[in-house]
């Protein structure tokens, strides 16, 4: 049986003003909640680009292999992988191939003879390994590259996040995913993280030398796909505009939002803000809303919901209970971009608007905790002294990360 996806709207407030422009929260939630769900699963077609950089010897290294022979163990005959190890060139370990058993067991040796080079050249180590992925693309299939890496890329030094953001966007729109992994304190997360949110895959981050389960959560979701090139429409009529929250991947005319690929049990949550000019007394505002993706047997499913708001005169709107969940979810989202805006200028020296920035954000919170709030100003305090710690700066940025992540449950 086709795994069937859940559309769901919650709004903070139900109402418009009928004498002021209004401005709405609306909280869309696409989820498949069948844990269980066990039809027959999708081959993978899987390339793994391992950073082998001088600075992955030793333990990291020897981890990092341990857990790419432990994906293949787990791994099918209808599944296909490729390896690529990278440094300062890129070797390709083994070409993308079925998983036969004896396969899997050259395979697993040719893993096992990596050593250590010098350099990371990261922008084409992932552009090569997409393009092992691209020369077997699966349509009825997932295809994905899984990246792992333990520093910022320096080959070249300092690759634009935009340009990276946009080979993972016009790869994703090919059908391949983009995961990636960072490990250790040395990584550089703006050049990674734009991988996984534009390339509809993943982003890890594990201290230390990593473990050798690192690709297990990701390996569970591949497993169990249920629903691929997952796309969620949002028309409004005129009278009003739309706005997508968070550094997600969308067009604007009608809104446009890739999802992506959704596994059993996996939700993705996202956040339209909506400005409203006024209206006549009564009078409904629809969201419009279209979910449509491909399910297990190939079949294009579309599902419809409509969000109706409705003008009201200004004190019934402006008195109105509102759903404090959906507005603390929302800001909670503005709140990681300001972060890794924040963050971002840090890395460039450019700290007074760093700072500007980020307390110009903090000024309009109104649904944080205090202790979040207070945490966010020893933020732009440590900033402004130049006193912000890489372990520090790691936390902040994956909290952030986390609070504009679309995808739940992995």
């Amino acid at each position: 049986m086709s795994a069937t996806l859940t559309l769901q709207a919650a709004c903070d407030v139900p109402y418009l003003s009928v004498s002021e422009v209004t401005k709405r929260i609306v909280r869309l939630t696409v989820a498949n909640n069948d844990h269980s769900w066990s039809a027959a699963r999708l081959p993978l077609n899987i390339c793994l680009a391992l950073d082998r950089s001088s600075s992955m010897a030793g333990s990291k290294l020897d981890t990092l292999k341990a857990a790419a022979i432990s994906l293949i163990d787990h791994l099918g005959e209808r599944d296909m992988i490729g390896v690529l190890a990278f440094d300062s060139k890129c070797e390709v370990i083994a070409p993308t191939t079925a998983l036969f058993r004896d396969q899997k067991e050259q395979l697993q040796q040719r893993i096992a003879a990596i050593r250590t080079g010098n350099g990371t050249a990261l922008l084409e180590a992932y552009l090569k390994s997409a393009g092992m992925v691209a020369d077997h693309l699966l349509s009825h299939g997932v295809n994905e590259v899984l990246l792992v890496t333990d520093g910022g890329a320096n080959l070249p030094a300092h690759p634009d996040p935009k340009e990276v953001a946009k080979h993972a966007d016009e790869l994703r729109k090919r059908g391949i995913q983009s995961s990636v992994y960072g490990i250790g304190a040395d990584i550089k997360p703006f050049y990674l993280t734009p991988l996984s949110s534009y390339g509809g895959g993943s982003y890890t981050y594990l201290a230390g030398h990593g473990n050798a389960q690192m690709f297990q959560p990701r390996q569970n979701h591949l497993l169990h796909v249920v629903a691929r090139d997952t796309t969620l429409r949002i028309a409004m009529p005129s009278g009003a505009k739309m706005r997508l929250l968070g550094d997600l991947p969308h067009s604007q005319d009608t809104l446009s939002i890739p999802i992506g690929n959704l596994s059993s049990g996996q939700t993705a949550t996202l956040y339209v803000e909506i400005l409203a000019a006024t209206g006549q007394a009564g009078k409904s505002l629809p969201l419009n809303c279209t979910l449509s993706y491909l399910d297990n047997e190939d079949e294009r499913i579309h599902q419809s919901l409509k969000a109706t708001f409705v003008y009201a005169d200004h004190a019934t709107a402006k008195s109105a209970p509102r759903d404090y969940e959906v507005r603390q979810g929302a800001e909670l989202v503005k709140m990681g971009y300001a972060i890794h805006k924040a963050l971002y200028l840090n890395d460039r020296k450019q700290h007074a608007e760093a700072v500007s920035s980020l307390h110009q954000a903090i000024s309009k919170i109104k649904y944080l905790s205090p202790a979040q709030v207070n945490e966010l100003k020893t933020l732009a305090e440590k900033i402004e002294r130049h006193a912000l710690g890489k372990s520090e700066y790691l936390s902040q940025f994956h909290q952030a990360y986390r609070w504009q992540a679309m995808r739940k449950g992995e």
